[in-house]
């Protein structure tokens, strides 16, 4: 692909062209601490810089869809291929429970400096009294 457009379904999934990654901007090792710029951890050098496209699934019927390719620069769409990835559900479970911070010692409050102490007295379910 050089540079187009492209629709699947009669959605355009946006521009693209052909943008090669300079040869010279990657590092042996990739340390992301210090200052950023865009060359940190840079990868695939002198490789293209993008090759995936992201339809939506919504998009998509379950059979015939169409693909639509506008080439401005004459490369060949031939080479497109679509692959499909398949997510699996995350679940996570809520049980409603409280997490309770507490300390023994002062606390800093950092706007006045000034030490405070904590101690909060709370009440079980089972009758018993306990310090946070």
């Amino acid at each position: 692909m050089g540079k187009g457009q492209a629709w699947v379904n009669g959605h355009n999934i946006g521009r693209f062209w052909s943008l090669v990654a300079p040869k010279d901007g990657c590092q042996e090792t990739c340390d992301y601490r210090g200052a950023y710029n865009e060359n940190i951890c840079a990868k695939n050098c002198g490789k293209l810089t993008q090759k995936w496209y992201h339809v939506p699934r919504s998009w998509l019927k379950s059979s015939d869809n169409l693909l639509v390719i506008f080439e401005e620069t004459g490369g060949n769409p031939l080479g497109i291929s679509v692959n499909l990835h398949y997510t699996r559900p995350s679940v996570a479970v809520y049980q409603n429970l409280t997490i309770l911070l507490f300390t023994d010692g002062p606390v800093k409050v950092p706007s006045t400096g000034e030490p405070q102490s904590v101690t909060q007295h709370r009440k079980c379910s089972c009758g018993a009294t306990t310090d946070m």
